[in-house]
């Protein structure tokens, strides 16, 4: 067994009861965060902290609806023959009003929320329509999906590949799915 622990101190941390509860759950956030089973005090920083990954999390959702995210698409090459043979899809954003996200940082967000579920189906479709789009205009090119450990446990994620590669019209020898680090 190992135990998690927030601290907050009073007065310093909160002068009500459910200020330092709140805080202490901060500090105790923080800790699993960074891998559990350890302690840690309360610090300010650690609610701005926590309000930044609300902020980039509702920001996500509202970007996701409205189409915001986009695929940049890396060339794979033989390095033999110099020849492209297929595409890695990265999945890049740039929010109005924050700027350019680095994936570094909205990723794990979206694990944590579940949120990796419905933007891998985007990635996996967009990534698949063009990918059919190249090979319909005579480029026989493989595209190279990352998958996130949540979306790829889910019940249906064999359905929604099949799903996806139907729609597009497009060969699954046309794929290939790499399994993210958080697996």
């Amino acid at each position: 067994l190992t135990c998690s622990i927030g601290i907050a101190l009073y007065p310093a941390d909160g002068q009500r009861m459910e200020d330092l509860i709140k805080n202490a759950d901060s500090a105790m956030y923080h800790v699993k965060e960074r891998g559990r089973a350890d302690f840690r005090f309360y610090q300010r920083q650690m609610n701005i902290d926590l309000l930044a990954r609300v902020k980039i999390d509702h920001a996500m959702r509202l970007a996701l609806d409205a189409q915001e995210f986009r695929l940049h698409y890396q060339p794979l090459v033989d390095l033999q023959s110099n020849r492209v043979f297929g595409a890695e899809a990265l999945l890049r954003w740039h929010d109005k009003d924050l700027g350019e996200i680095s994936p570094a940082q909205f990723i794990p967000i979206a694990e944590e929320t579940g949120l990796i579920i419905a933007l891998g189906t985007w990635v996996m479709h967009t990534a698949i329509a063009q990918a059919a789009a190249w090979n319909q205009e005579g480029q026989q090119l493989r595209i190279s999906i990352n998958v996130a450990a949540l979306h790829f446990q889910q019940a249906n994620f064999v359905e929604i590949l099949s799903t996806a590669l139907e729609q597009a019209q497009l060969n699954p020898d046309c794929i290939e799915l790499e399994l993210t680090e958080s697996i």
